[in-house]
């Protein structure tokens, strides 16, 4: 059964679809691991074409950041993307995650309304070196405690950078998708 409030992951061995339930906060933020060109900006994308498919955009809207946005420029058209941002755009960046961090709190004083938001950050890595330090905080606020108020990060990392990165931040991502490519042929 697809409801609203809620993306599809991926499909399981039973062909039904894996769904996320956005109104559940236990999975926690998703970050997508797995090495250079194995697909994760495919599966970012086809995640929010599955929250365009099931939702109106009152129950699900969604924010792009992403090194090459010109990749998301399909999804950019429909009502539910509230806005498309070059990975380098520094103070955009700031005001944005700052903004959503504040909606966590203002949403936590009640029952969250409005819609499930997701901030979807394809290449993580490229992010994070164009943030300063309160946007860096703001974003691990985010993380650790947006799904509650129904704002989800869902980021892409590419393995080999992921060493770069304290344990703890990482760990702040409740599901992690670790992928691996066996063979580069």
């Amino acid at each position: 059964d697809l409801t609203a409030y809620s993306i599809i992951l991926g499909i399981c061995e039973d062909r039904l679809p894996f769904l996320i339930d956005l109104a559940n906060p236990a999975p926690g933020a998703l970050l997508v691991a797995a090495d250079q060109n194995s697909g994760k900006t495919r599966l970012l994308k086809s995640l929010l074409a599955s929250a365009i498919y099931l939702n109106s955009p009152d129950e699900v809207a969604f924010y792009i950041i992403s090194k090459f946005p010109w990749q998301f420029n399909e999804l950019e058209q429909s009502d539910h993307c509230q806005g498309s941002y070059p990975a380098h755009e520094k103070e955009t960046l700031r005001e944005l995650v700052i903004e959503l961090a504040a909606m966590v709190d203002e949403r936590k004083q009640a029952a969250p309304h409005g819609p499930a938001i997701l901030l979807v950050i394809d290449d993580l890595h490229t992010f994070l070196l164009n943030i300063d330090e309160q946007t860096f905080s703001s974003l691990y606020w985010l993380i650790r405690h947006g799904p509650r108020s129904r704002i989800w990060t869902i980021a892409a990392l590419s393995t080999q950078l992921s060493e770069q990165f304290d344990e703890r931040f990482l760990a702040a991502f409740r599901t992690r998708l670790i992928g691996k490519i066996d063979d580069r042929k």
